[in-house]
């Protein structure tokens, strides 16, 4: 099983898309405090929530999207270090009743947080927006944690996640940063269905788009 997992890894995630003006959309892992500056604004302006400087520096990925090094138009943190950011916005008793419920333990958890989207790259391809997603559940089983979740205040964020990470931690009223509640949703998988539940996907809907990894080292030769 764990041969067939990593060969899903190695498929090809699209054929010809997010070309855009014979542009091919890429991506990159960011490091330097300038960057995961710019990453905070990029994510302010498309959510109006915040995060913060010392979450990024911590995270095992932080990941932008672009055509030809250009604009960023995309990105997302994966973050496999408790505490989850997901439950910053729950008490302590809050969280452990949930974990509880679900027979979930933090520390076996891998998060896919912070991701944004901008308007400019989901009128340019809906395929290129799905590749952001199908990338960040590439890169949150790369970190070998048994449990992926994922989730949104926004509903077309957390149904495009439930297309892998089918199961539901908590739906409901969320207040964010002490202020505005809105409803927000968590979801998860397991490691290995979310691997078989991605494959499953591509092959329902012929995806088969090179991967942005291939594309980064042909960006560091070039």
């Amino acid at each position: 099983m764990e041969t067939q997992i990593k060969e899903g890894l190695n498929v090809n995630l699209t054929q010809e898309v997010s070309n855009y003006e014979g542009k091919v959309l890429q991506s990159k892992v960011i490091k330097t405090i300038p960057e995961f500056e710019k990453f905070m604004a990029y994510y302010h302006k498309t959510n109006t929530v915040s995060v913060g400087l010392d979450y990024l520096a911590a995270c095992d990925v932080v990941r932008v999207f672009f055509y030809n090094e250009g604009e960023w138009m995309a990105g997302y943190v994966i973050n496999s270090s408790a505490p989850m950011r997901y439950f910053e916005v729950f008490s302590n008793y809050e969280k452990g009743l949930i974990l509880r419920d679900k027979g979930l333990k933090e520390s076996d958890m891998s998060e896919i947080s912070t991701t944004w989207i901008t308007l400019g790259l989901t009128r340019i391809d809906q395929n290129a927006r799905i590749e952001v997603y199908l990338k960040s559940i590439q890169d949150a089983y790369e970190t070998n944690k048994p449990i992926i979740i994922g989730g949104s205040k926004k509903m077309t964020v957390w149904l495009t996640f439930q297309k892998i990470l089918s199961k539901e931690m908590y739906f409901g009223k969320i207040v964010f940063e002490g202020e505005t509640t809105e409803i927000g949703k968590i979801v998860y998988e397991s490691r290995e269905q979310a691997m078989i539940n991605f494959q499953k996907y591509l092959s329902e809907h012929s995806i088969s788009i090179p991967l942005v990894a291939e594309r980064e080292q042909s960006l560091s030769m070039s």
